[in-house]
């Protein structure tokens, strides 16, 4: 029996959404069908909608979420706008792909994960590291008890920041009330989901951010140290001021 393709609109036409969530999607053509996207700059979206053969552009991403024919979104904004626009979505009876952080605190993401659960839509944040090959198989070789005893886990992290490293489109990311957070929510949350992916939950945690090179108000650099409950310790080590290596 033929399948219809699963029809998903993009919420915010930013640089994530040009170089991730709209390939990856163009690249199941056949099995996804990108339908609509939403941003409240129409140039930019116009432009996105060009150039991955988009037929539906519209500013206000509500707009979106009334398409009765959409499963899933993806929601690619920036952070302070993920819990609104998620639970938004989820209510709508769309699926969503929330790009990270998954809310700027915890009430925000409890409030996702709860309404998930009772609308009975898939929410799924986009830690994408643990889907790489490396680390699939390294995590194959923990579970199959190839490497041993697991005691201690370390990650790093580390480039010139947005828009020397990263193509960000707007500046956002130096915009604490829409950012939450500079190099931890950005880049350390990929390093912290990875140790808790290899190593299990999380303890306890000593930390320290600081802003050394960034003409910023959020952080620059972040360094912590976790402990599992499996008795192992973590280490993470993040930064926007350095060259990555």
């Amino acid at each position: 029996m033929e399948t219809k393709p699963l029809r998903v609109g993009i919420i915010g036409a930013g640089a994530i959404a040009e170089y991730a969530h709209l390939p990856g999607y163009h690249q199941l053509s056949g099995e996804v069908e990108i339908a609509a996207i939403a941003d409240i700059d129409l140039a930019r979206a116009n432009l996105m909608a060009q150039q991955f053969g988009i037929q539906t552009v519209v500013s206000d991403y509500r707009a979106l979420l009334e398409m009765q024919d959409l499963d899933a979104v993806s929601i690619c904004t920036p952070n302070a706008l993920h819990t609104e626009q998620t639970v938004a979505a989820l209510r709508a009876a769309k699926h969503v792909l929330c790009e990270k952080p998954m809310a700027l605190n915890v009430a925000g993401a409890n409030l996702m994960q709860q309404v998930s659960q009772e609308t009975g839509k898939i929410l799924m944040v986009g830690f994408t590291h643990r889907f790489m090959k490396a680390n699939q198989w390294i995590k194959k070789q923990l579970t199959n008890g190839l490497i041993g005893d697991l005691y201690s886990i370390r990650a790093r992290c580390s480039h010139e920041g947005p828009y020397k490293s990263w193509s960000a489109v707007s500046d956002w990311f130096f915009n604490r009330e829409l950012a939450g957070g500079g190099a931890l929510l950005d880049m350390g949350i990929h390093a912290i989901d990875l140790l808790r992916y290899f190593a299990g939950d999380v303890t306890d945690v000593i930390g320290r951010i600081h802003t050394y090179k960034q003409p910023i108000t959020t952080e620059d650099y972040a360094i912590g140290i976790l402990t599992f409950e499996s008795g192992c310790t973590g280490y993470f080590e993040v930064g926007w001021m350095s060259k990555p290596g």
